[in-house]
């Protein structure tokens, strides 16, 4: 293999680790601020107060890298996703959902697919 191949080659590898670290960020970012969103919809949806949580989200969004639609699109994502496991102890569905974003496969499958459009 030539200089130029192996330098080819390694542009390449470098190229692929720069887009999939790129996709981890956004996904990252995405989630963290779907965990955030998830706890502003069950406080708003019991009355509770939840300008500490917009002050959340809104620094997520300010800091991220992602167009706020992008943010916006997560959040209804978020507002409309429904868990699929029962919970324990009649647990409210609405806030069981907030600690299972970042292990329920369907949800971050739908989340990596926003991140990608």
């Amino acid at each position: 293999m030539t200089l130029a191949h192996q330098i080819t080659a390694i542009s390449l590898l470098m190229s692929i680790n720069l887009v999939s670290l790129a996709s981890t960020s956004s996904n990252s970012e995405l989630l963290k601020f779907s965990e955030a969103s998830c706890f502003f919809w069950y406080f708003k949806g019991k009355g509770y107060d939840t300008s500490d949580i917009k002050k959340v989200t809104s620094g997520i969004v300010q800091m991220g890298s992602l167009s706020p639609e992008k943010y916006q699109q997560a959040s209804l994502l978020v507002k409309e996703y429904k868990i699929k496991t029962e919970t324990k102890h009649a647990i409210d569905p609405e806030l069981m959902k907030c600690f299972m974003l970042e292990d329920d496969k369907e949800f971050l499958s739908a989340l990596e697919q926003l991140g990608k459009s």
